[in-house]
């Protein structure tokens, strides 16, 4: 049997359906949780930590497409392996970050926005420099411990609830 470069067989043994990219039913074993509601309730993603109900929209990739944007979304479960076009997902779908503090970064430094290290404690992305479209980060303190949470608007609003 040949291994890959990973040490991992190359046979593919998954029956995950068509790639919801490229349609190609080779190598189709990553498996991604998309955060829109599935069009099918109760055959996708939910989280027990949080009480969401298992209707997250997946979608299937082969490696070859892993970073190429979707073009379809998995149909009710993944093993039905019915395809929708990704723009018919358009409800959003996300946990409940109240009950998942570990999603927050917490950092010692606290740089001016605009600085490459003025990252988003929960995306992990730069904030930009404070301009008419972005009022510049949210930030968070805890002085005792000497740390910062900080975020963009959008972001904060996701995990908002704690911190109340």
């Amino acid at each position: 049997m040949n291994k890959n470069r990973n040490g991992e067989s190359d046979h593919d043994d998954h029956n995950l359906g068509p790639c919801c990219v490229c349609e190609t039913t080779k190598k189709v074993r990553n498996i991604m949780m998309l955060h829109f509601k599935a069009t099918v309730p109760g055959t996708g993603w939910g989280c027990v930590v949080c009480g969401l109900p298992d209707d997250g929209a997946s979608a299937v990739v082969c490696d070859s497409c892993f970073e190429e944007p979707l073009k379809y979304a998995c149909k009710g479960y993944i093993a039905s392996k019915e395809r929708i076009p990704i723009e018919e997902l358009t409800e959003k779908f996300d946990h409940d970050y109240r009950y998942h503090p570990d999603a927050i970064t917490w950092f010692k430094d606290s740089p001016v926005a605009g600085h490459p290290k003025c990252l988003c404690s929960f995306c992990g992305q730069r904030i930009d420099e404070l301009n008419e479209h972005d009022p510049g980060p949210i930030r968070i303190t805890k002085r005792l411990e000497n740390i910062e949470a900080r975020f963009h608007q959008k972001c904060f609003e996701k995990v908002a609830g704690l911190f109340s």
